[in-house]
């Protein structure tokens, strides 16, 4: 049986051509064709759309001409979602839902056009994507049209068949389980230190998992409301996002109460609200604990390990890790089988152990 994890991974031939997600044509391995390539399977895996949504490469009209560029060639968004099959097998540009721009991993400009291109069709969003599969750097985007038209940053884009609304505070019940859990701690890594950048490496480290761990207490509370969310609201505005951090830090205060032999009761979250918003919404709309037996398909702190201490130690100590220990030994484990028996990575593997303690003792309660 595949595991989810496996649907992520870019599909080559032997010859190392890219194998096309839609299409099953050979493709060129550029580095931007394996971003292409990867968030195609985000957005069918993760998110829901239909194959016969997609399209890669698409042509954008301004009136009845091409758009191009400064040399006169027609440019061509990286993906688009249609509204439908029909829409998708025409190219109906009046049919567009969701705009993605993909760049290589070390580009971080295509803003501009994807502006353009949403607002030369009838998008109502789009994302920003530069993922290689070892760090994904993301950013969503809304079209709104009232007060006046913008283009806004936003906390996702919304999931297959699912309205823009339904964003932001979703009920406990509605929290999926991730599929893509390596990505999405790439992606949570990666908003923590593009935030966080004057904070060192292990501060950051630790800030993470702290987070994980007030959203762990969160699901476990009885409430069916989550108290682990950002509003699109609040994302926006200063007041919004000192809200979330208040939340969240009160969830590891909770944490801390629990776990007094674990934590110091001194012990803080301590990058700021917009690195901590940035966070909650790529955490947000899933579970972290496992609601049946499958809690062994995806172990959830194995992975965290891997991203965490890994790169810790590489960017720290200059070893190279091998993260699979860190599932096969357990977490605490892997940190002594590497060198690093106190400090920051024994500590992150006491900090993991106890976040999948609480993960099977949910399960066994259901």
């Amino acid at each position: 049986m595949v595991s989810d994890q496996n649907h992520f991974e870019v599909e080559f031939d032997i010859d190392g051509k890219i194998v096309d997600f839609l299409t099953s044509t050979l493709l060129e391995a550029t580095p931007e064709e394996r971003v292409r390539q990867r968030y195609l399977r985000v957005l069918h895996y993760e998110y829901g759309y239909p194959r016969e949504f997609m399209k890669r490469e698409v042509a954008i009209h301004h009136g009845s001409s091409l758009l191009t560029d400064t040399r006169g060639r027609p440019v061509r968004a990286d993906i688009v979602i249609y509204r439908d099959a029909a829409a998708c097998a025409s190219k109906d540009q009046g049919r567009i839902y969701l705009v993605i721009e993909c760049k290589a991993p070390s580009i971080k400009a295509g803003h501009n056009q994807l502006v353009s291109y949403v607002f030369n069709t009838s998008a109502e969003g789009g994302v920003w994507f530069n993922g290689s599969g070892e760090d994904d750097e993301v950013a969503y985007f809304r079209r709104v049209s009232a007060p006046e038209s913008e283009f806004k940053e936003w906390i996702g884009i919304p999931r297959y068949k699912e309205a823009w609304d339904a964003l932001g505070r979703r009920k406990k019940v509605d929290l999926k389980k991730p599929k893509d859990i390596k990505g999405l701690l790439r992606r949570c890594h990666n908003r923590l230190h593009g935030r966080g950048n004057d904070s060192e490496e292990e501060d950051l480290t630790m800030d993470m998992v702290r987070i994980m761990l007030a959203k762990a207490m969160d699901e476990e509370g009885t409430d069916p409301l989550p108290s682990f969310y950002c509003t699109p609201e609040e994302y926006i505005s200063e007041a919004g996002i000192n809200s979330v951090k208040g939340r969240i830090a009160k969830l590891f205060d909770d944490v801390k109460r629990a776990n007094r032999d674990v934590f110091n009761e001194h012990e803080r979250i301590t990058v700021g609200a917009r690195a901590v918003a940035d966070v909650v919404v790529e955490l947000q709309e899933y579970s972290l604990l496992s609601s049946s037996g499958a809690a062994h398909e995806w172990d959830l702190m194995g992975h965290a390990y891997e991203q965490y201490a890994s790169v810790y130690l590489k960017r720290e100590k200059g070893q190279f890790f091998t993260p699979a220990c860190g599932r096969s030994h357990g977490v605490d484990g892997a940190a002594r089988l590497h060198g690093c028996d106190s400090g920051p990575c024994r500590r992150l593997g006491r900090l993991l152990n106890w976040d999948h303690a609480i993960c099977s003792q949910s399960y066994r309660r259901q």
